[in-house]
């Protein structure tokens, strides 16, 4: 008796699939159909290999294919029935690869139910080859209609991704715009602002793990939405990595403007994409309601062009910024100052020409201050400029009250995003527990753990309305700069120059202020 695979292949989703997970009526079809054939011809069916979703014009990158072909290497059926050829491959090579070299070798015949296709007769073999290059020319051609309507869409400033960027989701009424997602963008802001408080990347990546934030990826998940990505192990496993956090902190459509068209697949028949220069790129501006101002946008890029360093334990609570990143220069030379600890004290930090301690004392002069002694300086010419010359509200700004209340606001965003998630779940794990699928035990103590996180989360948003109601106070009061910060620092210093008295060993500090 003949053995034979039957292979089913649908490109696309078909309008009549009603659930997640569903077969379409037209693989229902397909199957029958080649089921109907293989009784009417006494064939033993081997096995049924369905692609869903998948396109024609590739083979390897097709699972249930790649699957197929592997079995008829290893002899496992000797006839392979398809509804038409086209539904085996719409690939001209792969028609020549498969059907006239590689079946014929391996003592496998391919037949097309509905088109006649059959390589048992080598007469159809110029039918079979004129019928694959109509096939490819029909790809080819559908390609070139959708890269036009897709360059139309871009160049009216329609959404054509597939998921929205973190931060935004689909409108409902126009799948081709996208809306703030309130809780998304909570996030967003508060990546923003502890940016500019003077965290790194990787400091922000792990305050945002060890809060248990759900990562992007796992945040699309919990909306119901199929997103996946090739690295997105850690993702999943709840950890941010930095080059999310950078992709959110350089990302323009945090500020409405809306960049596509920046990559182009170099053929129909493969997906490798090529990057297009800038002059290319389908730039809309305006085109949505902005997360992010752009002045605080603009500020984040500069710093992040800027070489920062972080300096002593490699833990979250013990890391400390330096503050002057880029600030400090010789009065010599002009060279940046680098930090370094004493050898005697950790506890306390220097800054030195780089010149003259990279040439061993050779070249430039010792120009160099102690940390504490330079904060000191700094904090007291701060506050005599902000006294002569800043008004009361503008103090405030410099001061970082109002940067404070976007980090509150930012916190209230997430906090109250956190509990929408644990209530959520605590809804889930009652349906679970409905269904049969979690235990009485199990559910017992997850409810525990997840009434617990709801209190904890519950409290930390009472303390923040409370902390910000007393800062709203003290804003009434007269202001003064008590403390130094990253923010403050690359907001009103250009350069400091350092240099030291070669008669009296005294450091002089030159300011060159942004205002």
């Amino acid at each position: 008796m003949t053995m034979a695979a039957l292979y089913i292949r649908l490109s696309k989703e078909d309008e009549e699939k009603r659930y997640d997970g569903d077969e379409s009526e037209s693989i229902k079809n397909q199957r029958l159909l080649l089921l109907q054939y293989a009784s009417a011809h006494s064939y033993q069916v081997y096995n049924i290999y369905v692609d869903e979703d998948y396109s024609g014009l590739y083979d390897t990158k097709r699972p249930a294919f790649y699957q197929m072909l592997k079995d008829a290497r290893e002899g496992k059926f000797d006839t392979i029935l398809c509804k038409s050829q086209n539904r085996f491959s719409r690939n001209m090579e792969h028609i020549e690869k498969y059907l006239h070299k590689e079946f014929p070798l391996l003592g496998v015949r391919f037949i097309g139910v509905v088109d006649g296709t059959d390589t048992a007769f080598s007469s159809g073999k110029k039918a079979r080859q004129i019928n694959g290059l109509v096939n490819e020319w029909y790809c080819e051609d559908l390609s070139e209609n959708i890269k036009a309507v897709l360059q139309k869409k871009m160049e009216d400033g329609q959404y054509i991704s597939a998921f929205a960027t973190y931060g935004y989701k689909k409108d409902e009424e126009d799948h081709h715009k996208i809306v703030v997602d309130q809780v998304a963008a909570g996030i967003v802001t508060y990546i923003y602002q502890l940016y500019l408080a003077g965290n790194g990347i990787g400091k922000i990546a792990e305050i945002l793990s060890s809060k248990h934030i759900p990562t992007p990826l796992q945040y699309k998940h919990m909306q119901g939405l199929k997103y996946q990505t090739p690295k997105g192990y850690y993702s999943e496993s709840g950890l941010w990595s930095i080059s999310t956090i950078k992709r959110i902190l350089s990302n323009p459509i945090y500020i409405g403007t809306l960049i596509q068209g920046r990559e182009r697949k170099v053929s129909y028949k493969d997906k490798k994409v090529v990057l297009l220069p800038k002059e290319k790129w389908h730039v809309i501006e305006h085109n949505h309601e902005p997360i992010i101002k752009k002045e605080v946008f603009d500020q984040v890029q500069t710093l992040l062009g800027e070489r920062r360093k972080s300096f002593g334990k490699k833990t979250l609570e013990n890391k400390v910024t330096n503050i002057f990143a880029g600030k400090l220069v010789c009065g010599d030379c002009k060279k940046t100052l680098y930090k370094a600890s004493t050898s005697r004290n950790k506890a306390y930090h220097y800054y030195m020409c780089q010149l003259y301690k990279r040439s061993n004392r050779r070249e430039c002069s010792r120009n160099a201050i102690r940390s504490d002694e330079l904060e000191n300086v700094v904090l007291e010419n701060v506050n005599r400029l902000v006294k002569h010359y800043i008004t009361k509200n503008e103090r405030q700004v410099l001061q970082g009250s109002f940067h404070r209340e976007d980090m509150k606001k930012a916190d209230m965003g997430r906090l109250v995003g956190e509990k929408e998630h644990i209530l959520k779940a605590m809804s889930m794990l009652y349906i679970d527990y409905s269904k049969g699928s979690v235990s009485e035990n199990d559910r017992i103590e997850i409810q525990e753990l997840l009434y617990k996180s709801l209190k904890d989360t519950e409290r930390e948003i009472t303390e923040l309305a409370v902390t910000s109601n007393e800062e709203k106070e003290e804003k009434k009061k007269e202001i003064e700069i008590k403390k130094l910060d990253y923010y403050l620092i690359q907001s009103l210093i250009q350069t400091i120059e350092v240099s030291v008295k070669e008669d009296s060993g005294k450091v002089k500090l030159v300011f060159f202020w942004n205002i």
